[in-house]
């Protein structure tokens, strides 16, 4: 009952969370889509896809294993953690001169070398990454939630001010680098007050992690690539302003996700711990957290439908109304993207990692060669069915390409 409690607690805090970010989004999207204009809301986007690419590599798969890890071996959580921070800030350094010269080379626009340096040097505040997986992994996500909470107030206000204050987009993206060293000042004195030691680094740890997470780490960024290579591809192959308007579909086909993640971020420690002691209980929980997921999709994906083109409206404003159609097609895709971390979780539990990297990578050379087809024919609506039909395939099909996966439809048979 009382474990029961604590991933209640949790959760609330996930939601809870998520809800304010996604208000303070709101007004950030709501003002800042309209005083931008699309071309340089097309740029933002631009660089923050580049940013969260750049992340996902600096977490070398971690967050896949990092919560199995702490949840499995208790005693050993300090050293993981330690460990897991300076596999994160190495490879920070060697991103943050790639992301640099990227939008450096990339933007050609004015205020590229300020846009480029606070996107760059923003990496360097994300260890925040790996202190949230301690936090779920011990259900006291409140503490995560208190510190992104504040930093994302901060960030908006910060954002909104120089908006209209000087309608500056160089300042505007000076809010990422400020949201970020918010958060790891924040999460780093919350969890000095839990721990109360220095976190030490381990040698076996790092074998260990490593030897875990390196499937899960060209997963990973096979899967972030492939979730923001839409807008990179439209900014190649049409204009700063159609990845405005894409962006606009992207954002809002997301805007719902944080609640069915927040509920599967709190439920799945629970389920790893004991997919070793009793398999078929694990599986069973699975399945029925797989249910709660897709009820909750279906849901949004009915009032994203009934009320699209009021919402567009309502938040970018009638010059992004032409991304309808590509809204819809995305909200279908994103139930897709769910379902694959479903069998993130099965594969965690099986020990399959590499199937889970087969799976992804396949889905993002498909998304790629999709992209390249259908942007030349059908614009953003072509870069929207190669999401589609990319997330289907590894979300939903991909596992029964190989003997050892297939046994995760299985969880879906009931007696």
């Amino acid at each position: 009952m009382k474990k029961n409690n604590l991933v209640v607690k949790n959760t609330i805090w996930i939601i809870s969370q998520n809800v304010i970010c996604s208000l303070c989004s709101f007004f950030l999207v709501y003002f800042g889509a309209r005083r931008l204009g699309k071309e340089n809301w097309g740029i933002y986007n631009y660089a923050s896809s580049i940013l969260s690419i750049a992340s996902t590599a600096c977490l070398f798969g971690m967050n896949s294993i990092l919560v199995e890890m702490f949840s499995r071996d208790k005693e050993q959580q300090n050293a993981v953690l330690g460990t897991a921070l300076v596999i994160r800030r190495t490879l920070a350094i060697f991103a943050m001169i790639c992301v640099f010269a990227v939008l450096y080379f990339s933007l050609g626009t004015d205020g590229t070398t300020v846009i480029a340096l606070f996107f760059s040097v923003s990496l360097l505040f994300q260890g925040y990454l790996i202190y949230n997986e301690w936090f779920i992994a011990n259900s006291c996500s409140r503490f995560y939630s208190i510190s992104v909470i504040f930093a994302n107030v901060i960030s908006v206000l910060w954002k909104l001010f120089f908006l209209f204050k000087m309608n500056s987009l160089q300042y505007f993206c000076a809010g990422v680098l400020v949201e970020n060293a918010i958060i790891l000042f924040c999460t780093h004195h919350f969890i000095k007050r839990q721990l109360n030691v220095i976190h030490p680094f381990s040698r076996n740890k790092l074998s260990e992690i490593i030897r875990k997470s390196k499937y899960f780490a060209i997963s990973d960024l096979a899967i972030i690539i492939y979730t923001e290579i839409d807008k990179i591809i439209i900014k190649q192959l049409l204009s700063n302003g159609e990845v405005g308007v894409y962006s606009a579909a992207v954002s809002i086909a997301n805007l719902w996700l944080f609640v069915p993640m927040a509920l599967y971020y709190s439920t799945r420690p629970g389920i790893l711990e004991k997919w070793d002691v009793n398999k078929e209980k694990a599986g069973s929980e699975l399945r029925r957290l797989s249910y709660q997921l897709l009820g909750i999709c279906v849901g949004f994906i009915l009032i994203i439908f009934i009320f699209k083109k009021w919402i567009v409206s309502f938040l970018y404003g009638d010059q992004y109304l032409d991304c309808i159609n590509a809204l819809m097609i995305l909200s279908f895709s994103m139930t897709f993207s769910i379902c694959g971390t479903l069998g993130t979780v099965w594969i965690l539990g099986e020990n399959l990692g590499k199937y889970s990297t087969y799976r992804t990578v396949l889905g993002l050379f498909l998304n790629i060669v999709l992209d390249i087809l259908f942007i030349r024919k059908w614009g953003m609506i072509g870069a929207a069915i190669g999401t589609f039909i990319s997330y289907f395939f590894s979300g939903v099909l991909s596992l029964a390409f190989w003997k050892e996966t297939r046994g995760f439809y299985k969880i879906f048979k009931t007696r």
